[in-house]
């Protein structure tokens, strides 16, 4: 068996990571305005992996809010949970390999269809 308690405390022994710069996250632009205990089925993950996107520990940073949405398996269930943002890159992935969450959503205003992932800045059509 695997305990993952302990890979974790072996990975912060040597130095908190075993990825070369950042952890990836899975993003999912909120097309459907999922809310706080929402319940996910395939169907709407299907519809979520169409707008799916990589995010970088930096990019989690910069979202506006101290809390973020995520995509959690909770009883043989994905659920929409909000959480708070970890600060720390080692802090990211004790979570993704606790199973804490599988993805973030990333707000619908945040994304540009042209220029992908804003953080809110102006976007120009060239």
């Amino acid at each position: 068996m695997i305990n993952v308690k302990e890979i974790i405390e072996w990975l912060k022994n040597f130095g908190g990571s075993f990825v070369r710069e950042e952890p990836l996250i899975v993003g999912f632009v909120n097309k459907h305005d999922l809310k706080d205990g929402d319940s996910v089925d395939r169907e709407m993950l299907k519809k979520l992996m169409d707008w799916q996107l990589p995010l970088s520990f930096s990019d989690l940073r910069r979202l506006p809010s101290n809390e973020v949405l995520t995509l959690s398996g909770e009883q043989k269930e994905l659920m929409v949970r909000r959480r708070r943002k970890p600060r720390y890159i080692g802090r990211l992935v004790e979570m993704l390999l606790r199973g804490e969450f599988f993805g973030i959503l990333v707000p619908n205003e945040l994304y540009h269809e042209t220029y992908g992932l804003t953080f809110g800045g102006p976007c120009h059509e060239v």
